[in-house]
């Protein structure tokens, strides 16, 4: 259950916010060490294939596609937050294995 807080206090605004910052700060720190293995990497790329980012979408389907397109795009998204540089040693590992 959430913490309560009285937004017209301006100390209880700044304790939510800096929970908040360490809580982006903690999953950007858990995402990183995901990204420093070879497993990490590839379980990642086949989130994102699944979720079809490398895709274009046909028109049968297209709402549910369109979701999970969305999720994958998220995590992407999050990847090239934590470091740009993760994405092109993915893609290119995912080359090596002959998959996407």
């Amino acid at each position: 259950m959430a913490e309560e807080r009285d937004t017209g206090d301006p100390s209880q605004v700044a304790k939510g916010k800096t929970k908040a910052q360490q809580r982006a700060l903690d999953c950007k720190v858990q995402l990183t060490d995901i990204l420093e293995t070879y497993g990490g990497r590839d379980y990642l790329w086949r989130i994102l294939d699944i979720c079809g980012v490398f895709q274009a979408a046909d028109s049968e389907g297209i709402e549910r596609f369109e979701g999970r397109r969305d999720i994958g795009l998220s995590v992407l998204a999050e990847i090239m937050e934590v470091g740009e540089s993760w994405f092109p040693k993915m893609m290119q590992e995912a080359k090596d294995r002959n998959i996407g």
